[in-house]
This record gives C-alpha cells, structure tokens and sequence, in this order.
C-alpha cells in the first residue's frame, strides 16, 4: 500500500487561504473548514490507533496540522489587515484635518486630499473585497470614513464632527 500524501490537502489549505484570508478578508471559512477536519481527523486518528497503523495516524495528525497552520495565516493576515486599515485611516483623518486647516471646511470626497495632502487615497487592506474606505456626507453636512473591519458587516466609522470611532454591526 502506497502511503498517502499532504499534496492535495496543502494544495487545498493554500487556496482557502487566498480566498479566505486574501479575497474575501473574513475568516470564517478558514475556521470551520479548520473544525471539521480536526473532528474527522480526530475520529479518524483513534480508528487508526485501534488498528494499529501508525502511518495513517501520522498522515491525519499531520492534516490537521496544515489546516491549523492555515487558520492561523488567516488570523494572522485578518490581524495585520486590522491594523493596516487603522493606520491608514489615521492617515486619512489627519490629510482631512490639514485639509479643513487651510480650506475651512472638510473635503467633500477623498481624491481632493491628493496630491497635496496625501499621494493617493490608499485601500484600507490588502483584500479584493471589501478593502476600500468610503467617505461619507451624512445629514446636517457631517462627515464619516468607514471602512469594513470584519466582512461582510462590522464596520469601523469614524466621525469628523464627533472625533471619534465607533463599530456598527
């Protein structure tokens, strides 16, 4: 008997990775994915162990392993992308702020920050969804940038009029 190989499962815990920690940004995927395979290599490590066969208990010990190591690159890349958006959004409050100093008011859309305050209006995270700030003109001519911190409904808005950040669901 051939022993199995990782191939496909690192193959598999790769893409999830992308998608899950790259494209969509969220990491729910990664973690239930991470949760199944530890209950069925689980279940499947002690059916091993009664028969004795060490290179099976091996093979989905080891499984397990690269999907645990994908769960924690996409917590860890959720993580550094969590702090990315804040700085970047720090910077942006501080080019609106320059902004209103010399013009008397806040701008009405971010581009108007570049060139002269900022060399371009960064994305908020390294993610193909949801990586994008938004600013917004709300009633009575107040001014939020929001940007989404955990997809697809936690939202992080901070207000200008206010001065502060608050998380909405």
């Amino acid at each position: 008997m051939t022993p199995p190989t990782l191939r496909p499962t690192i193959i598999i815990a790769i893409c999830l990775y992308v998608f899950d920690g790259l494209i969509v940004g969220e990491g729910v995927i990664g973690v239930f994915v991470f949760i199944v395979v530890f209950l069925a290599g689980g279940i499947r490590i002690l059916l091993a162990t009664r028969r004795k066969d060490r290179i099976l208990m091996r093979f989905h010990a080891a499984r397990i392993g690269v999907y645990l190591l994908m769960a924690v690159a996409i917590a860890g890349t959720l993580f550094i992308n969590g702090r990315i958006a804040r700085h970047r959004a720090e910077q942006i409050i501080v080019a609106c702020r320059q902004y209103e100093t010399k013009h008397h008011r806040l701008p009405d859309r971010l581009p108007e920050l570049v060139p002269e305050f900022l060399p371009g209006v960064p994305r908020a995270k390294y993610t193909l969804w949801y990586g994008d700030f938004n600013y917004l003109l709300g009633s009575e001519n107040t001014h939020y940038l929001r940007y989404v911190a955990f997809p697809p409904l936690t939202q992080a808005i901070y207000s200008f009029e206010g001065g502060r950040w608050s998380t909405f669901i």
